[in-house]
């Protein structure tokens, strides 16, 4: 049986605080897509409480819990804002840590592998079947745009500035580089 990957469609959910008489409710942040896998929930909040729903969920395909792991912090395999997802040619979930600046790498069992920090404060992610990993970034000030490395070895070799960076990334078939800004889409045409 396959499982499912739920990505980019966000949906918000009202947290349980809103239901018991909080002023102010958090948004829970639902990505959603239909590739195999997993899906991530990260709470929206200027000041994370100690209580922060972020983790990973895993689902079948006909929406049957199947596990979560995760927690708030900066360990393995805790997070503070995961925000996109993605899987390599080995299957491997990869998972862009935004606030903790980093990528994690796990298996589909969510087992921890590995961690990529040279790709700043990832938002969005996108990977090629050759595993070239694009991971935006538009927290860091004078860093913004798109890293461009292996998601096998989490080196990157290649970056692309872009002031008005967002949170999404893909590329073309053409080879263009899309990403998607607080102003709208950019492309970016490859140098001949």
């Amino acid at each position: 049986m396959k499982v499912v990957l739920l990505i980019y469609q966000e949906v918000a959910l009202q947290n349980e605080a809103m239901r018991n008489g909080a002023s102010q409710p958090l948004v829970i942040t639902v990505s959603v897509d239909e590739k195999p896998g997993v899906q991530a929930i990260s709470v929206t909040a200027p000041d994370l409480p100690p209580d922060t729903i972020t983790r990973i969920i895993k689902f079948t395909p006909d929406g049957k819990f199947i596990k979560a792991w995760g927690s708030l912090g900066s360990g393995k395999s805790q997070f503070r804002n995961p925000h996109a997802l993605v899987f390599d040619s080995r299957g491997r979930l990869l998972v862009a840590d935004r606030v903790n600046g980093r990528i994690q790498v796990f298996d589909q069992d969510g087992k921890w592998l590995t961690e990529y920090r040279a790709f700043n404060h990832p938002s969005g992610l996108f990977i090629t079947k050759d595993d070239t990993l694009y991971a935006t970034d538009y927290n860091s000030e004078g860093q913004k745009g798109t890293y461009i490395g292996s998601a096998r070895t989490g080196k990157v070799t290649a970056f692309v500035p872009d002031p008005e960076a967002g949170e999404g990334i893909a590329l073309g078939a053409d080879s263009v580089l899309y990403a998607a800004t607080p102003g709208g889409i950019t492309r970016f045409l490859p140098r001949k």
